[in-house]
Parts: C-alpha cells; sequence; structure tokens
C-alpha cells in the first residue's frame, strides 16, 4: 500500500469518527434517556479499554482468541430499520460486549432486548447498568455461548459475523436450523446459506464500519420440507 492510500485510509477513518460522533450527539438530543445511559457507559469504560479486557479474558482462558469489535451505532440503526423493529419484538445480540447497541434499541425503538456475551466483565457491567437505571424488565444480559443463548425469546438475531471463524459459524447455522420459530437473522460479512443452503437471503444491504465497508445480510432458515408439502397438490 502506498502513502497515499494509507493517508486515505486514515483520513477516512477520522472522518468516520467524526460523523458518527456528531449522529450519536444528535441521538442524545433526540432521546435522553440514552444519552445517560450511553454517557454512563462511557464512564464506566474510560479506564478500562474493552479491547484489552476482551484480549485479557482470552489469554487467561489459554485458547484462541476472539477478537472485540463493536458495530458503531448509527450503521446499527440502519440494521434496525431494515429489520422493521417494533416494540413487540424481541431481540437478540450474540456477543453483545459492552451492550451498547441493546441499550440504544431499548431506549430508541422500545422492543425487549436480550445480550449473550462470554466475557464476564462486560455481562456484569452491563447487568449494573440495568439495575442502576431500572431497565430489568426491557433488558437483560446472560453470561453464555451460543449453546445456552436463548434463541426461543428472539424474533430477530444479531451475530457480528466478521470476526468469527468457520466452525463458530457452522454451529451457528446448525443451531438456528434447529428452532422451531423461525426469527429474522442478521450476519455481519458471512452468509449462514454458506453453510445450510435452507438459510434464504430475504435482504442484503451495505454497511459501514471504522475498517471499511461490508456486506450485512438478512437471512430466515427455510424449511425445504414444509415448502414442498405446501407445494404439493
Amino acid at each position: 500500500m502506498s502513502l497515499w492510500e494509507e493517508f486515505k485510509v486514515i483520513l477516512r477513518f477520522h472522518f468516520f469518527r467524526v460523523h458518527s460522533f456528531f449522529w450519536v450527539l444528535k441521538e442524545y438530543v433526540c432521546c435522553p434517556s440514552f444519552a445517560r445511559i450511553d454517557i454512563t457507559l462511557f464512564l464506566y469504560y474510560s479506564f478500562s479499554n474493552p479491547y484489552r479486557l476482551c484480549r485479557d479474558f482470552w489469554e487467561g482462558m489459554c485458547v484462541h482468541s476472539m477478537p472485540y469489535g463493536e458495530t458503531p451505532l448509527r450503521t446499527w440503526s440502519k440494521i434496525c430499520q431494515e429489520m422493521e423493529v417494533k416494540k413487540k419484538d424481541t431481540i437478540l445480540d450474540l456477543g453483545s460486549g459492552r451492550g451498547r447497541l441493546l441499550f440504544w434499541s431499548l431506549s430508541r425503538l422500545g422492543c425487549q432486548v436480550v445480550g449473550v456475551e462470554m466475557v464476564p466483565h462486560f455481562v456484569h457491567r452491563s447487568r449494573c447498568l440495568v439495575e442502576f437505571f431500572g431497565l430489568s424488565d426491557g433488558a437483560s444480559f446472560l453470561l453464555g455461548d451460543l449453546c445456552s443463548a436463548p434463541f426461543g425469546q428472539a424474533t430477530a438475531v444479531y451475530f457480528y459475523a466478521s470476526l468469527s471463524d468457520e466452525d463458530l459459524l457452522c454451529d451457528l447455522a446448525i443451531w438456528l436450523s434447529s428452532l422451531s420459530h423461525r426469527p429474522l437473522i442478521v450476519t455481519v460479512g458471512q452468509k449462514l446459506s454458506d453453510y445450510i443452503p435452507s438459510f434464504l437471503i430475504e435482504k442484503e444491504i451495505e454497511g459501514e464500519f471504522g475498517w471499511g465497508k461490508t456486506s450485512i445480510y438478512f437471512q430466515r432458515y427455510r424449511d425445504n420440507s414444509l415448502t414442498l408439502s405446501n407445494t404439493t397438490p
């Protein structure tokens, strides 16, 4: 990569951060309840970097580490708009991290939210915020992995798949294909139909992240046997 190309990447990254900053300020004005939560969340992590917390956890487990990444709120807002989230919906975030996306969804959209996370620090702090702001009726954060996720509650499932390996994505596809109901599943950078063809992509959009742009897939599992039975005369 040439110096000019490196400069353009750096410039784009900083422009993205500035744009995102002012977008969040606008959200603060539109939704003061979210502003209170988000500012508290910022202060909570001022002296403990979430990227380092995540890295230290995986190093302590002596297993292959999962890099930490966050979906920008501006991009998440676009995703929720495409999902057509309503108050009756329940969003399940697999790998909720600090819980910022879910706190925004609860405050701004009024839906139910559930976060599943393997890093204890994140879950503990998210639960503290839920208790402090009295959000227990709408938000819950669980310590666990994919196997312990309460998929049965979800009308929409979100997974930041860009940072995951193929084995994890394959496991996720298998778990989701076994559900008795058919929630909308949103994945970033990877589509589940690569692992189980019965996942039907209903929509694909381009999402913007600090590191660049990538595809975001909206998909739902399609039961082939049910489809065949419905079309058979």
